[in-house]
């Protein structure tokens, strides 16, 4: 009997804490909501998601890359290799708030140096002459595949700035910051 009354005890409590919380709008607090909508965004860079990967292989495209016999998805794979990210912190002050975060990605300025150097040493090779332009835009694709196999990853640091608008934290400078990085993951 003392058993069946302390569990209907504890059941009630819980059953209180829980009606409590919901009556009061326990939600998450903005940092939390911040980080997980950021966390979201990155996570899908991590995991190569569909659609990161469909908008990185569009502007490949838009930029004639296939031209030069490389596929969208090939690319937008190859500019991601080794991309990840950490959110060091997120401040919020009222209706602003501050997401300092660290972004490891290929080097823009890294893969045009390899790149350069790559295609000038083909085009400076007299063999390179007696090709058609067919076989040189082949040569040239699969010159700048592997400028990205061998470009280097670096860490940059960045602040992002959201404000509640509503009930709704949203991003306010993301596109400007994340386009300012050397970095290929953020299509400009």
């Amino acid at each position: 009997m003392r058993a069946i009354k302390a569990t209907a005890t504890i059941a009630a409590a819980a059953l209180l804490a829980f009606m409590l919380c919901a009556a009061c709008g326990c939600q998450p607090s903005s940092e939390d909501v911040i980080r997980k909508t950021v966390e979201e965004k990155f996570d899908a860079y991590k995991a190569l998601d569909d659609a990161v990967l469909s908008n990185i292989a569009s502007k490949a495209e838009q930029d004639g890359l296939g031209e030069l016999g490389i596929s969208g998805q090939d690319y937008a794979s190859a500019v991601l290799n080794g991309f990840d990210y950490s959110i060091d912190d997120v401040t919020v002050d009222e209706q602003a708030a501050t997401v300092s975060m660290t972004i490891v990605s290929k080097s823009r300025t890294d893969f045009y140096n390899k790149l350069n150097e790559a295609v000038s040493a083909f085009m400076a090779n007299p063999d390179t002459e007696s090709m058609s332009s067919e076989e040189k835009d082949a040569q040239v694709g699969s010159i700048t595949m592997q400028a990205f196999e061998q470009t280097e990853t670096v860490s940059e640091n960045v602040q992002l700035q959201f404000q509640l608008q509503g009930n709704t934290w949203v991003s306010v400078n993301s596109n400007e910051v994340l386009g300012s990085l050397d970095s290929f993951a953020f299509p400009e």
